[in-house]
């Protein structure tokens, strides 16, 4: 990302970890955010190949969509 912002001559402070905790003296310091949020990858099931559900469960996708959310 780093490496991508220099390129573009973009101006941004990077921060890595956990979003769903902001910090309280970063509130209100922000003019864009960019997240890479965590995805289910249902998105790349294929019917022609049953390995690619993998560990899909329905749990699973409902913890994810609740973390997205949070972000």
């Amino acid at each position: 990302m780093r490496a991508l912002f220099e390129t573009l001559g973009v101006k941004a402070r990077i921060r890595t970890g956990s979003g769903e905790r902001t910090i309280a003296r970063d509130l209100g310091g922000f003019d864009r955010v960019l997240v890479d949020a965590p995805c289910s990858g249902e998105g790349r099931f294929r019917a022609d190949d049953a390995s690619s559900i993998g560990g899909w469960t329905p749990k699973a996708t409902r913890r994810l969509a609740s973390m997205q959310k949070a972000l």
